[in-house]
């Protein structure tokens, strides 16, 4: 107990720097006229106090005109106009310069009325728009590597999923029993977040985003204490007899706070199936892979100290850890409310 109370203060000093969702989104909208003109507005999320300083280039285009800039507590907006000359944007190289944590979409409109979208990120800078009537890039792709981002990176449901992992790791049962339960816990996890992902996005439900990150890291806190309770205490709670309820119940919540992040980055429109589709898949590569790495991880330590005493004093210290961090966010995103 001594040990795990001075992880908890450990952890309480330094995650007044952690943050659930470190990256910002921008949008980036290009409109090409016959003239060879180009309007193009950038929008991105962010406070005043933290600016991207992202700086959007075109190749072979000069600004016409002064830039209009707009800058308010939920982010900012530039416009401006753009000649590319009779060529247009056809083999232009787009270049996010200067970028720091940002995911940038980019929404191309034509002069011949197709539509072109592309994600540019701190990893992929650049981008050449391809002439009229070259071959999108992969819709189904593209969503599917910001899915399988979006989930590395929110720190809050890799936590949530871990306390699923421990909770079934102080389970009795045969190992066979523990893994068939598991394999039943993380499945249900998925349906609920993907169900509440599409009716979201789909503007079947509209939901702030506030509440529902606060009642995220109330899912996570809630959780961990289960997990730091010492297995044998006879606690038949329903977390232990069913956890697949519990975790398909908080994975619609988490469901909602993945279409938070997606709307901020947005849908093409004809390919709004696809888009969800794959978005969907890359959150469940990412969470697999998380989970395949801490079952990993879990069995090597548990070879280099078999001692089941100390294999619960870890997982019930790696669970007051996770409480705290969690009650941290909670507090946070409830201030957050009149802030």
């Amino acid at each position: 107990m001594t040990d795990a109370l001075v992880l908890v203060l450990v952890v309480m000093g330094i995650v007044n720097g952690a943050r659930a969702h470190p990256v910002q989104f921008a949008v980036a909208r290009l409109t090409e006229r016959a003239t060879g003109r180009v309007s193009v507005s950038l929008e991105y999320s962010g406070s005043e106090d933290e600016p991207t300083g992202g700086r959007l280039t075109v190749s072979r285009c000069r600004d016409v005109g002064a830039r209009e800039e707009e800058r308010t507590p939920l982010g900012s907006s530039t416009r401006w106009q753009m000649d590319c000359g009779p060529r247009g944007l056809d083999g232009a190289e787009l270049r996010l310069v200067g970028a720091r944590g940002v995911q940038l979409l980019v929404d191309l409109r034509r002069r011949d009325g197709s539509a072109l979208r592309q994600l540019v990120t701190e990893d992929e800078p650049r981008f050449v728009i391809p002439p009229r009537g070259a071959a999108e890039t992969s819709v189904l792709g593209r969503y599917v590597a910001l899915g399988v981002e979006h989930i590395l990176l929110g720190i809050d449901h890799l936590l949530f999923v871990l306390c699923l992992l421990l909770l079934h790791r102080t389970t009795a049962g045969s190992t066979w029993d523990r893994a068939r339960r598991l394999t039943a816990t993380i499945t249900a996890f998925t349906a609920g977040h993907s169900v509440t992902l599409a009716l979201a996005t789909l503007g079947v439900v509209d939901v702030p985003s506030a509440p529902v990150e606060a009642v995220i890291a109330l899912s996570i806190v809630l959780l961990a204490a289960e997990v730091a309770r010492n297995a044998g205490d006879g606690r038949a709670t329903i977390a232990r007899r069913r956890p697949w309820v519990v975790a398909g119940s908080f994975g619609l919540l988490h469901g909602l706070g993945f279409a938070g992040a997606l709307s901020e980055v947005g849908l093409p429109e004809g390919d709004v199936p696809l888009a969800l589709l794959g978005f969907n898949v890359g959150v469940e590569i990412g969470q697999l892979a998380f989970v395949a790495c801490a079952l990993v991880a879990g069995a090597i330590a548990g070879r280099i100290v078999p001692s089941p005493r100390a294999g619960e004093r870890a997982a019930r210290g790696v669970a007051y850890a996770t409480g705290a961090i969690a009650v941290h966010w909670c507090i946070e995103r409830v201030t957050a409310f009149w802030a």
